[in-house]
């Protein structure tokens, strides 16, 4: 029945089986968003480094950066399976070794699908209380990279585009 109503709405699925208590049972999946939908807000793939200076304000009405960071846009980083992902690295503006935050959803590493601006007086976050460089649910770059650590914002396998399935339970 469940399969008939996955079919019949046109979207895509591939099923796996996994086993849980000894029983098979089967896990629905549906492709994620095209890069080019709208909703999918994707920046396009663009590799690169640059340094993001004290004071630079994203947008209006957003929270300055509190110190220099170093902003790698778009990192191949390549897990043990050999399935390459990509992230976005943010670190203070030294070559010291910092403790990293990782943020990690299916809802694109910069932007992306979902953003506090989508919900409902913004949660009540208000706007100057962040940059506009944090991704949905994950820590901002501009307090934590001043507090010393690193932010890494990575797509996780088959969102945008790192390589793989999207297995939401394994987030």
């Amino acid at each position: 029945m469940a399969e008939d109503a996955a079919a019949s709405s046109g979207r895509e699925k591939v099923i796996m089986t996994k086993t849980d208590s000894g029983r098979d049972f089967p896990v629905y999946y549906r492709k994620a968003l095209p890069e080019t939908a709208v909703r999918a807000r994707y920046p396009g793939f663009r590799p690169g480094v640059e340094v993001l200076k004290k004071g630079s304000i994203r947008r209006n009405g957003a929270r300055p950066l509190d110190c220099d960071i170093v902003f790698e846009r778009d990192a191949k980083v390549e897990l043990r399976d050999g399935t390459v992902i990509y992230a976005d690295v943010f670190r203070p503006a030294d070559d010291e070794k910092h403790p990293a935050i990782l943020c990690i959803s299916p809802y694109g590493k910069e932007i992306g699908g979902q953003a506090l601006d989508d919900l409902p007086g913004r949660v009540g976050v208000p706007l100057d209380a962040t940059s506009g460089f944090e991704r949905f649910e994950g820590a901002d770059p501009a307090f934590w990279v001043a507090q010393g650590y690193a932010v890494i914002n990575p797509d996780p396998r088959g969102a945008y585009m790192s390589e793989g399935n999207v297995n939401l339970p394994d987030l």
